[in-house]
């Protein structure tokens, strides 16, 4: 439940942080937290994008709650898909319900959030392109552990918040509010009880936070504190995206990131399969996010 709000530190990787490569540092961190995968590119395509044609992309951002010291992988308990397109110059942010029912190559039919368990990031996201029928080009990995040092790195964000709550004794009230640091950022998104939306309203305020996270940063063009926040997600941050693609990325898509439409995967219900919990959407449904993903992408 406590996984979200650094996934805007991935987009961090999207925006800003390619400006000044030339740091040595810079590059270092950008090796560690390179994590290639086998494909070329996605079964879904023809051939691989093409960033310097401004090919539109997809990316799944992926929060994980792992703890390999205890040798537990975790599940990717939060699922962002994410789409880029430079020429019409907006991206598309859709969230995936944890428990959304799925099949899961190789398994069976399960939640969407244990294909990362049983199978790390090559079959999540072979699970998303199959569920949604769209190509996956990147994936994003982040870590819990570096959720509060990233907000505190940004000096807070300033968010539009729907409706006043409590949440872990802090006062949210409705309207325009600014986070002021990991610990308020975190209490905002985990509040879903009191929500009338259940998971759906914590999923909002996910996508809410993210955004004003991945805004944040992308002014931000100091290089030390651009520097700062690199270094807080190098140990938290695994992604396939290169240093030279991070480069383009930064030359030709940035200023998408001033335009974002966010989303969720509505339409389906709980249901319980064998006592279990599952949210099962139905094909409609899916069928109707897919086309709206695929028309991004130009894939239709």
């Amino acid at each position: 439940m406590k996984i979200v709000l650094l996934l805007a530190l991935v987009i961090v990787m999207i925006t800003s942080i390619s400006a000044f490569f030339a740091y040595n540092k810079i590059q270092s961190i950008a090796t560690d937290i390179h994590q290639p995968i086998e494909r070329e590119y996605s079964v879904k395509r023809t051939k691989k994008v093409e960033l310097e044609e401004k090919d539109p992309i997809s990316i799944l951002l992926m929060g994980v709650d792992e703890r390999p010291e205890e040798g537990d992988k975790g599940r990717a308990d939060t699922l962002i898909v994410v789409t880029v397109n430079p020429v019409s110059n907006d991206v598309k942010m859709m969230s995936i319900p944890r428990d959304t029912y799925v099949n899961i190559p190789g398994y069976g039919l399960d939640k969407i959030n244990h294909s990362y368990a049983f199978g790390d990031v090559e079959l999540a996201i072979q699970t998303v392109e199959g569920f949604l029928d769209i190509p996956i080009d990147y994936f994003l990995k982040v870590n819990m552990e570096s959720f509060i040092q990233l907000i505190d790195e940004t000096g807070g964000i300033t968010v539009q918040n729907g409706t006043s709550f409590t949440s872990n004794g802090i006062f949210f009230g409705q309207g325009e509010i600014t986070l002021r640091n990991g610990n308020e950022a975190l209490s905002y998104i985990q509040m879903r009880y009191e929500d009338p939306r259940g998971d759906f309203g914590r999923q909002e305020r996910q996508r809410i936070v993210v955004a004003a996270a991945v805004r944040k940063v992308a002014e931000t063009r100091n290089p030390g504190e651009l520097l700062n926040i690199v270094s807080v997600l190098s140990d938290s941050v695994k992604t396939n995206l290169s240093i030279e693609e991070v480069t383009e990325l930064y030359n030709y898509y940035r200023k998408s990131a001033n335009q974002i439409e966010m989303s969720s995967l509505d339409g389906g219900q709980g249901q319980y399969i064998n006592e279990i919990y599952y949210y099962v959407v139905p094909e409609n449904s899916i069928n109707e996010k897919s086309d709206i993903l695929r028309s991004h992408l130009n894939t239709e």
